[in-house]
Order: structure tokens, then C-alpha cells, then sequence
């Protein structure tokens, strides 16, 4: 079923390489793909998140080596911070009264200008959810 839904969207792809591996997208989107990709992204994706899943390989998207904390026992997949892109770390949180705290353990040291784009995301999680306050704490 999904090769016949791919060749149903044959006219409407245009090949793309995306760290030297060949790709599809929709040519409608080519235009804002490319607009978007001249700045940083950062990215709180929750658990169980589509952008993890499915590919027969991760390799393009963390280290092997940190596979134990992006997808854990039985299945488990993390929330996880994207950097460009790129799994940089995960995320948890908790909730009390109207605030909500995030605790980021990053794979790495995470560069200056991320911090504050991580609490950007999490100031716009609060907002959807009608929390007041937000807190981080980087382990």
C-alpha cells in the first residue's frame, strides 16, 4: 500500500540530497524547505514523535552510541531536542500548578546560541498548554 501511495505522488516529487543521500519532497515544498534551512532550528519533539520513527536506519539522525536514550526498552521512544535537524539530546518534564519544568539532558555540550532557543520552545509549550511559568534545568 505505501509503494502504490509514493508512485501516486510521482509528479509531485522532486529529488533532493540530503547529507549525501538521495530524498523526496514534495516540489510544492522545495520553495519554503529551502528558506527555512538558511537559519538554526531548534525543535522539543514529545515522545513517540513520527520524525523518529519509520526509517530503517538512524544513523542520519543521532550517534549509535545514543540509541540506549532515544529509544529505550520495550520501544520506548524519547522526547528529544532537534538541533538542525539532528537529535542533540532529550527532554522530560513535569507539571505543578501552572508551571511546567523541562529537564534537557543533551548528548553534548550544547552550542551558546541553543539554550535560549530551547527556552523559546518550552515558553511556547507553556503558552498551548495555559501554563504561567517555565523552567529548565540542563543535566
Amino acid at each position: 500500500m505505501g509503494k502504490a501511495a509514493w508512485a501516486g505522488l510521482a509528479g509531485e516529487l522532486t529529488p533532493v540530497a540530503i547529507e549525501g543521500r538521495r530524498a523526496d519532497i514534495l516540489s510544492a515544498d522545495l520553495k519554503h524547505v529551502k528558506a527555512a534551512a538558511q537559519g538554526s532550528s531548534v525543535t522539543l519533539l514529545p515522545s513517540f514523535d513520527p520524525y523518529l520513527m519509520g526509517h530503517s536506519s538512524r544513523g542520519h539522525l543521532f550517534e549509535t552510541k545514543h540509541r540506549p536514550k532515544v529509544r529505550r526498552t520495550a520501544g520506548w521512544i524519547s522526547a528529544v531536542v532537534l538541533v538542525d535537524g539532528r537529535v542533540a539530546g532529550t527532554w522530560t518534564h513535569t507539571f505543578a500548578k501552572q508551571k511546567v519544568s523541562l529537564s534537557v539532558e543533551p548528548f553534548q555540550k550544547l552550542p551558546a546560541k541553543v539554550r535560549p532557543e530551547i527556552l523559546a520552545r518550552a515558553e511556547e509549550l507553556a503558552a498551548t498548554l495555559g501554563l504561567a511559568d517555565v523552567g529548565i534545568r540542563f543535566v
